[in-house]
């Protein structure tokens, strides 16, 4: 028997009228009732009573529909069912220009999304883009809207994120509001090892610095906490970690560190 012989006749009686179910269905009102015969002959039974302007369920009729309607159901929660679970199964590729977009995104994936499992790296926007292109990658972060991925791919303005330094209030910078990279360079820094492009803009800017790597955000904080060197810090990483109560954020006010991150994927995700 054809699935859609059971849809048909759901529709039928939820309108009551061959041409309330056709238009419904968006099928010819002829074609809807060759295939309630086609049901009946399939059946063998008569599931209707027909007079001359008029066709309602019978008691076999009615009957049936109660089948009918338990087989539509379950066949629509086990196809829910079936794409809740392949999706639990998948693994969801990520691939970001730095890390703190990434981590926000990750615990801001819609449902079915946020139930898969998860591999996030690092990347330069290049190899995203390259990525995102092959469909090796299922969602990439980049710092610019402007590329051409193909009508399939959609691009979406995501967050902003303004790079600051942190120094405890006995430092020498700390009676600063703001600084510039010209400012802070030959100064030593604290720097995550994880940062994506931030450390490339870091070294850039900074040719005199030297940069103390730590690889965890768990070391970060204890060296942040322990000693007097400046560290870097974000308006998104401040979500992640906290800045000790005896050091000061100073924003950088040069233009490079003032980042808008772009979303870019087949799926709908923000």
């Amino acid at each position: 028997m054809e699935f859609y012989l059971l849809e048909h006749l759901s529709a039928f009686n939820n309108a009551k009228t061959l041409s309330g179910a056709a238009e419904i269905l968006h099928v010819s009102e002829p074609t809807l009732s060759r295939s309630m015969k086609r049901l009946e002959n399939e059946l063998n039974v008569s599931l209707f009573d027909r007079g001359k302007n008029s066709i309602k369920l019978n008691e076999v009729g009615i009957k049936f529909l109660d089948y009918a309607n338990h087989i539509l159901q379950e066949t629509e929660f086990a196809i829910e069912s079936i794409k809740s679970y392949a999706n639990s199964i998948k693994t969801l590729i990520i691939e970001s220009v730095a890390p703190a977009p990434m981590w926000k995104l990750v615990n801001e994936l819609p449902t079915p999304y946020n139930s898969m499992k998860i591999t996030s790296s690092l990347e330069s926007q290049e190899k995203i883009v390259n990525d995102i292109r092959k469909g090796t990658c299922d969602i990439g972060i980049l710092t610019t809207g402007k590329v051409n991925l193909g009508s399939k791919i959609k691009c979406k303005e995501y967050l902003k994120e303004h790079l600051m330094i942190t120094v405890k209030k006995d430092h020498p910078l700390s009676k600063m509001k703001e600084v510039t990279f010209n400012d802070i360079n030959g100064y030593n820094f604290i720097l995550f090892q994880q940062t994506g492009f931030w450390e490339e803009i870091c070294r850039k800017k900074m040719p005199q610095s030297k940069f103390i790597i730590q690889e965890t955000l768990e070391n970060i904080g204890d060296l942040i906490r322990d000693s007097n060197i400046p560290s870097f810090a974000t308006n998104l990483s401040r979500e992640r970690y906290q800045v000790p109560n005896d050091r000061i954020m100073i924003p950088i006010k040069d233009s490079v560190v003032n980042v808008t991150f772009y979303i870019v994927s087949k799926m709908n995700i923000v």
